[in-house]
């Protein structure tokens, strides 16, 4: 038995913070197959069709950023789903530079967030009639590129998961 004392957690002195999360949107509708495109899908597995699109706010002052997460998951006639995410986290920062805060915002709020995305659509379509949706993981740093955002609406869509497969196996 360890009679170390227990470690003590320190604040860090990181230069950015993940402050907070907010659910703006949580949808689930389960589509008419007839609506659906036919897909190729290998047997035993379903395609997933999943559109992104991010958004970053940042006021004047440098103080905090938002970002916005927007999620459409489409799935195909063996899980016939419509799905909607649309969430913000909200980043502080120590230093106050809004230059730097809105790099951290565009390369990392992305991969903070996406996480909360694939809960969502998983726990939504958990109950649904023909088994939950749960999303891959991607590497989202090396899907959108610095040059993806736009000066001025600072924003980037990416189709990051287009007609990827998921194994029926899958929780």
């Amino acid at each position: 038995m360890s009679t170390e004392p227990p470690v003590e957690s320190k604040p860090t002195d990181a230069p950015f913070a993940f402050a907070g999360l907010l659910v703006r949107q949580l949808h689930f509708q389960e589509l008419p197959i007839n609506k659906l495109e036919p897909t190729e899908a290998p047997k035993g597995s379903t395609r997933i069709k999943v559109e992104m699109e991010f958004a970053v706010r940042i006021p004047d002052d440098g103080s905090f950023g938002d970002v916005r997460a927007k999620a459409k998951v489409t799935g195909d006639i063996s899980k016939p789903y419509l799905v909607r995410v649309d969430i913000v986290g909200r980043f502080s920062s120590r230093s106050g530079n809004r230059d730097e805060l809105a790099q951290f915002c565009r390369r990392s709020g992305p991969v903070i967030l996406f996480p909360f995305v694939r809960s969502h659509v998983h726990q939504l379509t958990t109950n649904g009639r023909l088994g939950p949706i749960l999303l891959d993981l991607m590497n989202l740093q090396s899907v959108i590129a610095d040059d993806a955002w736009r000066e001025g609406s600072e924003r980037a869509k990416d189709q990051t998961q287009d007609a990827a497969e998921q194994s029926p196996d899958r929780p």
